[in-house]
């Protein structure tokens, strides 16, 4: 390991200054890791493993391992599935390394079809069939719950014969937190690991260009890896002063009865009733923001039974829907209308027009790249602005910026 690290650093110096920040440990007497692993700062392996491969592949898989935690990719996974998003990652960075000039061996996993896409692009053409893939990809065996998933997400029979190994020798392990047995101390908070990640992905970026190479998904790639992902959960934890009542508390009891010597639970758990989502799709919004949008409208509704209003609006309102507790919305195929002009004053006009015909909503959640009129008056709900971009100042809400 000690040489491989050498040589990469003499062979690949754009890489240099990660392959010396990361630190490298050894996992080989842990149940978890055979082969290597990362966590996103730490880097993982096992002797055995490290000892079975030839001077070249050793590395090949330390410089994979080193662009997994430039790149930001065990940050970027969200809500994902970890099997399909372990596959993506593993492609998206095999075909960079090969970009930057590193020989990738036959036995690690690449296909060409994902060439010059970001790991995010991967996963939703992976997520199409799944099942399919990870047999085409020869993975069979490595992800049970998802070989038996075909088009579109419905249940077939994945036929194990041909196509494979059983599983590729350079296949490593993506931690979403330090494991049992490691030390995680002296590990860095997020934002400084995103501060490193742009740092150190510059000389990169620098290399790709003396060569001429650099591929269209890079710039992309580059923004994500030092962007935060969408803190869906500080948003949700703002709104959490409604009362569901479709289940039952014991803090505090019932005090109805109290005084009848029996404690009995009271109805109601803290959650929003009604949230309304507007979403600026405006020419001016990109691709990656409004990804991200719904990235968070699909962790909405994972996390509460509340109903959901979703409106889509530019200089006017382009599309509405509301979807209530009981609904099943496919936000994997969520479609955006408008990229027109922008202009914020229909939606609340919509909005006032629903609360007077008896809707309630607790909050309205307004993404948006600025740039657009604003309403006279607030709305009697409230109101925080998700924005993309510099400079916004709205006469009312609260505004939490995300780029």
């Amino acid at each position: 390991m000690v040489r491989a690290r050498v040589r990469l650093i003499l062979d690949e110096p754009y890489l240099a200054a990660a392959i010396a920040q990361y630190p490298i440990v050894d996992a080989s007497d842990t149940s978890w890791c055979d082969t290597m692993a990362t966590d996103g700062y730490r880097i993982y392996y096992n002797r055995s493993f490290a000892e079975s491969l030839s001077a070249s592949d050793v590395k090949f898989v330390l410089a994979h391992e080193v662009c997994h935690c430039v790149l930001g990719h065990i940050d970027r996974k969200e809500d994902r599935h970890p099997g399909l998003w372990n596959i993506a990652i593993d492609l998206a960075t095999n075909f960079m390394l090969g970009v930057f000039g590193l020989n990738v061996p036959k036995s690690a996993l690449y296909d060409p079809q994902y060439a010059d896409l970001t790991a995010e692009e991967i996963y939703t053409l992976l997520k199409k069939d799944p099942g399919g893939n990870i047999k085409r990809l020869g993975l069979e065996g490595r992800f049970p719950d998802l070989e038996g998933k075909g088009k579109t997400g419905s249940d077939h029979s994945v036929s194990n014969e041909g196509g494979g190994d059983g599983g590729l020798k350079l296949f490593d392990h993506h931690l979403e937190a330090p494991p049992e047995g490691m030390d995680g101390s002296n590990r860095p908070v997020d934002s400084e690991l995103r501060e490193m990640r742009r740092d150190l992905l510059k000389p990169i970026t620098d290399h790709l260009k003396s060569r001429g190479t650099i591929p269209g998904c890079w710039g992309e790639t580059v923004r994500m890896a030092g962007e935060e992902s969408f803190p869906w959960r500080e948003v949700l934890s703002r709104f959490m002063t409604g009362l569901r009542h479709d289940d039952y508390r014991w803090s505090p009891p019932n005090k109805k009865h109290i005084w009848r010597g029996l404690y009995l639970p009271s109805i109601g758990t803290p959650a929003p009733h009604h949230i309304a989502v507007a979403v600026d799709t405006s020419g001016s919004m990109s691709s990656h923001s409004l990804g991200s949008i719904l990235s968070f409208l699909d962790s909405l509704r994972k996390a509460h039974n509340s109903s959901l209003s979703v409106i889509q609006c530019d200089a006017n309102i382009q599309d509405d829907k509301t979807y209530e507790p009981w609904d099943d919305p496919d936000f994997e195929n969520f479609k955006f209308y408008g990229r027109g002009g922008t202009d914020f004053q229909p939606v609340f006009k919509l909005l006032h027009k629903k609360a007077q015909a008896g809707m309630r909503f607790d909050c309205l959640i307004f993404f948006t790249d600025g740039y657009g009129p604003f309403p006279e008056r607030p709305p009697e709900f409230p109101v925080l602005w998700v924005f993309y971009g510099n400079n916004f100042t709205p006469p009312f809400g609260e505004v939490l910026k995300v780029v």
